[in-house]
């Protein structure tokens, strides 16, 4: 952790980090805010009045934090309608504002390290209070995949999917989830049927899978996940 503290300059206090994080290959991509064993959930000193927003778009678990080389990036963030930050990188700064309001902050990121996640994005609406822990979700997918990334092809497949909360926020159910897949790299969107905590999907007979999901809690925050060639067939 220290390495990775010194080589990434992850100074992470005072101040609002959004982190999500990846380990360059393995499992579709989950968006990886909330790793709070290795500190990594998402919070705020009240002490100084600095917002950073963190986001790296690539993770592996709940608990994993790690990276993966991008061609491009980009983060935005907006309080109350108003444009706080933007950066072409994973990061944005705001000094002297104060941390109570509606916030909406996007980020992607693209690849070409390899044929799958090639790119990703989120996107997160949410009213903060000035408590330390902000109440920021997201949606992770756990399809059973071979050593390849591939799942099998021209067949139905059932992927696992949950909504995980931002450790110590304040406690909410999920509202609604959603979730579209796409055969053909984004192009053409196909809604998904949520059942029994899985994604039931059917698999062309090869090509990539990619994956979007929209999450919103009972008190009215979102997140939105778009994962191109989250996986391929076989």
């Amino acid at each position: 952790m220290a390495e990775l503290i010194r080589r990434e300059r992850l100074d992470l206090a005072p101040g609002i980090a959004f982190l999500l994080e990846d380990n360059g290959s393995g499992k579709p991509v989950l968006v990886e805010a909330l790793a709070e064993a290795t500190g990594f959930n998402v919070a705020l000193q009240l002490d100084e009045r600095l917002m950073t927003f963190r986001v790296p778009l690539f993770g592996s678990d709940a608990e994993t934090a790690g990276r993966s080389k991008v061609d491009s990036a980009s983060t935005v963030g907006f309080r109350d309608g108003a444009k706080v930050c933007s950066s072409n990188d994973v990061i944005c700064d705001i000094r002297g504002v104060g941390p109570q309001g509606r916030y909406r902050v996007q980020t992607e990121a693209t690849r070409g390290v390899a044929d799958t996640s090639t790119k990703v994005s989120a996107v997160w609406e949410l009213n903060h209070d000035g408590t330390p822990i902000l109440p920021v979700q997201v949606v992770r997918f756990d399809p059973n995949l071979d050593s390849a990334n591939s799942a099998p092809g021209r067949r139905g497949f059932a992927v696992p999917v949950s909504v995980q909360r931002n450790p110590g926020a304040k406690p909410a159910g999920v509202a609604s989830l959603t979730v579209e897949a796409s055969y053909d790299d984004g192009a053409h969107w196909h809604k998904a049927l949520v059942a029994g905590g899985k994604v039931h999907l059917y698999h062309p007979a090869s090509g990539h899978v990619s994956l979007r999901a929209k999450a919103t809690d009972t008190n009215g925050n979102t997140v939105e996940q778009t994962i191109i060639r989250a996986y391929r067939l076989r």
